[in-house]
Formats: C-alpha cells, sequence, structure tokens
C-alpha cells in the first residue's frame, strides 16, 4: 500500500525516512534501478499546490529497517542532481520529495527523486557497488603499497643508521689516525732536527780534522827541514875535524 497525501502547512513536513542497516559505516547494500517516469497521480494529486507537489511512495508491508540515515539518502541526492544537471540541464533547485519503494522479493529498493516536479533517475546500486568495489580494491592496493613502501623505508633507514654507525667507526679510525700520524711527523721532524745536529757536528769535526792534518804536515815539513840540517852540519863537522864529543862540554851530561 501507498499513501498519499497534500502538501500543506500543516502537513508540509520531511517524512522520517528509514535509517539504512549500514549508515554507520556509510554503505549501502541495496540495489538502485534506473526509476522510469514517475506515476501520473503523484505528479497531479493535489491540483491547487502543483507547484509544492511533493510526492512520497513508501511500501509500508516492506519497509525499510530503521538504519538508513538522512546524510546517505542526501549524499545520493546530491551525487544524481549532479548527474541530472549535467546531462538533462535540469535546474539546481532544492529537492522537493523523496520517495523510497522496496521489495523483499523482487529486491532491488528504487529510490525516487522528485526535484522541482521533474523526476531525475536513480543510479542503479550494481553499479553504485561495483564502483564501491574497485574504490575498495584500490584502497586495498594502496594499503599494501603503503606496507610495501614502509617495509622498504624501514629497511632503508636500517640501513642508513648502519651506515651512520660504520660512518661514526670511520671517522673515529680517521681521527686516531691522523693523531699518530701527527705524532710520527712530530718524532720525524725531531729527527730531521737531531740529523742536522750531528751533520753540522760532523762537517765541524771534518773541518778540525782537516787542520790538524795541515798542522801534521807542517810539523812533518819542519821535521824533514830539521834532519836535512843536521845532515848539513854533521857533514861540515866531520870535515873541520870530527865531532866533538857531548860529554866533553857537559859535566852533567849522562
Amino acid at each position: 500500500m501507498s499513501t498519499k497525501r497534500c502538501s500543506t502547512p500543516e502537513t508540509d513536513r520531511t517524512p522520517k525516512r528509514p535509517r539504512h542497516p549500514h549508515g554507520d559505516t556509510g554503505e549501502s547494500h541495496y540495489t538502485v534501478s534506473p526509476a522510469k517516469n514517475p506515476p501520473e497521480h503523484a505528479r497531479n494529486e493535489c491540483p491547487g499546490h502543483s507547484s509544492h507537489a511533493k510526492a512520497v511512495e513508501v511500501d509500508e508491508a516492506h519497509h525499510l529497517p530503521n538504519t538508513v540515515t538522512k546524510p546517505n539518502i542526501e549524499t545520493w541526492i546530491g551525487r544524481v542532481k549532479g548527474t541530472a544537471s549535467s546531462s538533462e540541464g535540469i535546474s539546481d533547485k532544492s529537492v522537493t520529495d523523496v520517495a523510497v519503494q522496496t521489495d523483499s522479493t523482487t529486491f532491488p529498493v528504487d529510490i525516487l527523486y522528485y526535484f522541482d516536479q521533474q523526476f531525475i533517475y536513480s543510479v542503479p546500486y550494481e553499479r553504485l557497488s561495483n564502483r564501491f568495489a574497485k574504490v575498495r580494491r584500490k584502497c586495498n592496493d594502496l594499503h599494501i603499497d603503503l606496507d610495501h613502501a614502509k617495509l622498504a623505508s624501514e629497511v632503508g633507514w636500517t640501513k642508513f643508521w648502519r651506515a651512520e654507525a660504520e660512518c661514526r667507526e670511520l671517522r673515529k679510525l680517521v681521527s686516531e689516525t691522523n693523531k699518530e700520524l701527527m705524532e710520527a711527523r712530530k718524532a720525524i721532524d725531531e729527527s730531521t732536527k737531531e740529523l742536522q745536529e750531528a751533520r753540522e757536528e760532523l762537517d765541524e769535526s771534518t773541518k778540525e780534522l782537516q787542520e790538524a792534518r795541515e798542522e801534521l804536515d807542517e810539523v812533518i815539513d819542519v821535521k824533514d827541514s830539521a834532519v836535512t840540517d843536521a845532515r848539513f852540519w854533521r857533514g861540515k863537522c866531520i870535515d873541520m875535524g870530527g865531532v866533538p864529543d857531548i860529554a866533553d862540554h857537559y859535566d852533567d851530561y849522562d
């Protein structure tokens, strides 16, 4: 059975819409099929209020559960409104009424929209369900990719921190090596300084040795000259009658 009413100030109130069974999750499990032209009695129900007429057809025997939320209906209305405005050129005005029909045997649920006394076709639920399934699969793929990215990021960060630790060890080793190198350079400088001093001492010793050789040569020359003179005077003495005895001239000569 369907109920009909005229749009009057007393009765012109938005009917309480049944809540969707999955209203908390925002998902719909009802099939929305393309609606046909609305019945003529729904348009001409109240001739005196043709500009503000509303037609609501609700199956009382097989009504929807009380979990369908108003935001879901308004969301569907907005989607259909955008589709109709772009494809059929319907003016952007407020939706005057929403008619929900249910059938527990055939199931689908046709959600009929009356937009300024012009019927807007509904989007099939099968299409919405397929679209939702595609979106959910894409979301799952994105979650999988995100997990892979997180895993790769963790592996990358692990390698980074490991490399950072190795770099710190290498820096420490390089610092110690530089310290040892500085000490070795300091020791080399000291050794070079000592070697230079030793060379200077060697040069001085060589110079002294050269002077000693020169003095020795002079002494040898003097000796040779003295020997030559002694031989000369001895020969002179022999020629003069012999060489006098030294003991005769010196009493204390032993």
